[in-house]
């Protein structure tokens, strides 16, 4: 009986700690998940915070540095000085775009107000903020086709000297183009891209701290990650390029240039560039974007401080005929 008794207790100890083991090995495994990220979390805080500090002593100097960094990342050796015509092109076109992307921003804002939405309001205090202040225009020599503003050096507008060739001297195409990277900014695209990658990242700490580091099964997680977070990664931005368009539209009418005759230099892309059609590519396909654009700038409608401008420009012209023609008489 007592053998009996003993191998029954045994049994049950043995049942019990089959139940028990997993929930264990499921606790230790979450821990040192949680434990990876944190440490992650810690290493990044203090890289931050280092930063914050450098910036503190130095704030000129780190600017500078910063945009020799930006600047040589992009693929450029030099900027062109601000007595240059490309940089006064430049300058002229984006201080308009400036303009009108602030009335668009403060019309979406009253907007927000009259319907009480405190969020949307919130959003677009928040874009207006970033368009204030003093702007600048880094026109590089890189010869891609690109521009590009940057949260690492706000209030600058960044333009290849590429991306000029492309707009062949068209202010109306140019416009378009900067209209649509302060969209970028109006919308916090960047910030959300950031947000994203913070996510994936941590995720896969996470999942690769469940698994072996030295295992074939790590190796085609990692492969299998990489892939997945291309994939989404590529889908985020097609998506924020589309919504910039639209955006840069209404910026680009309200600083009173002409989106159709703009919408030309897409069509420039699909010329000299190809459809770039890849699931991984990050913007939409050029044929594409240009029918999409193109559609939307016809649409769209000439703002109404423009139209009273034009009426004005057009009365001077007809006044001045007049007096011409009085004194050929």
């Amino acid at each position: 009986s007592r053998s009996e008794s003993n191998s029954k207790s045994e049994s049950n100890s043995k049942s019990e700690t089959r139940r028990i083991g997993p929930f264990h090995f499921s606790f230790f495994h979450l821990l040192k998940a949680a434990r990876t990220v944190g440490l992650a979390f810690v290493l990044y805080n203090a890289g931050y915070q280092s930063g914050l500090a450098d910036y503190a002593q130095d704030p000129r100097k780190f600017d500078k540095e910063l945009m020799r960094a930006v600047v040589k990342s992009s693929g450029a050796q030099q900027v062109f000085k601000r007595e240059t015509d490309e940089h006064k092109w430049v300058s002229d076109v984006g201080t308009r775009i400036l303009k009108g992307a602030r009335i668009y921003v403060e019309e979406q804002l009253n907007n927000a107000t009259a319907r009480e939405d405190s969020d949307a309001r919130e959003m677009w205090l928040s874009a207006l903020s970033k368009l204030k202040g003093e702007w600048y225009y880094v026109v590089t020599d890189a010869k891609s086709v690109n521009a590009f503003v940057s949260d690492l050096l706000p209030r600058r507008i960044f333009v290849h000297y590429g991306m000029l060739q492309m707009c062949e001297g068209s202010q109306d195409e140019l416009a378009l183009i900067l209209g649509h990277e302060i969209s970028h900014l109006i919308l916090d695209h960047t910030r959300s891209r950031s947000k994203f990658r913070a996510i994936t990242a941590g995720l896969e700490l996470m999942l690769l701290s469940f698994l072996d580091p030295i295992g074939i099964l790590s190796f085609i997680s990692v492969a299998l990650m990489t892939r997945v977070n291309d994939y989404m990664g590529a889908k985020f931005s097609r998506e924020h390029e589309l919504e910039a368009d639209i955006i840069g539209i209404e910026v680009a009418r309200r600083a009173c240039f002409d989106p159709v005759k703009g919408a030309k230099v897409l069509n420039k892309f699909t010329e000299q560039l190809g459809s770039n059609e890849s699931w991984l590519n990050t913007h939409p396909p050029n044929a594409e974007r240009e029918r999409l654009v193109l559609e939307a700038a016809v649409e769209s409608k000439p703002h109404s401080a423009c139209e009273t401008a034009t009426e004005q420009v057009q009365g001077m012209a007809q006044y001045l005929g007049s007096v011409r023609r009085y004194f050929r008489q």
